[in-house]
């Protein structure tokens, strides 16, 4: 890596998942009783699979391209997440990457 690189991913920056998370907390069924939502996908560079119904409405759309232009910047050609949001707002973002030792 030289100086001027950016150790950091995009993909790692918890900004570019704001809105994707934020677009499934608006789900009336996303949060249990006990107020925690629990929620899951895959974004590729070219789509996505998201716990939504119906087409894809323009705020959709919006929140995912951010995701899909960090994939083209990082290099994966798909991410899948899981996030837990806790109902004082603590989340916790798993993302899994494909493994480069297996082939696609």
């Amino acid at each position: 890596m030289t100086a001027t690189e950016d150790p950091t991913s995009p993909l790692d920056d918890f900004t570019t998942w704001a809105p994707v998370l934020n677009l499934l907390l608006s789900s009336p069924t996303a949060r249990n009783a006990a107020g925690t939502a629990c929620l899951a996908g895959r974004i590729s560079r070219h789509g996505g699979s998201l716990p939504l119904r119906g087409r894809a409405s323009p705020s959709t759309r919006a929140a995912v391209a951010g995701v899909q232009q960090a994939l083209a910047r990082a290099g994966p050609e798909d991410i899948a997440f899981r996030a837990e949001v806790r109902p004082d707002g603590t989340t916790t973002l798993g993302l899994v990457r494909p493994s480069p030792s297996v082939p696609t």
